[in-house]
């Protein structure tokens, strides 16, 4: 038996990403919601510099399509781009 919840058309399929920005696009908004705060507040109290955050997304997830379609793929193409997240 395998159980999901109905989704809206927008997150359930669409266009094949030829690149990885759409992750790094999402993660940083998505870091930047108000329940996500503390996260970026501990990394900036860290004074490390490296800093890295762990995000967990079921297949239920509320990113929009390219994100676990990416994450999911072997063939990952890295986002070009760096995230929104400055400290």
């Amino acid at each position: 038996m395998y159980l999901t919840i109905e989704l809206p058309s927008e997150r359930s399929g669409g266009a094949v990403p030829s690149h990885g920005d759409s992750v790094a696009e999402w993660i940083g908004t998505f870091l930047h919601e108000p329940q996500q705060l503390d996260v970026l507040d501990k990394l900036r109290r860290s004074g490390a510099v490296q800093r890295h955050a762990f995000v967990f997304l079921p297949g239920f997830t509320l990113a929009p399509w390219p994100v676990p379609y990416l994450l999911m793929s072997e063939a990952v193409p890295l986002p070009g781009i760096a995230p929104w997240a400055p400290f």
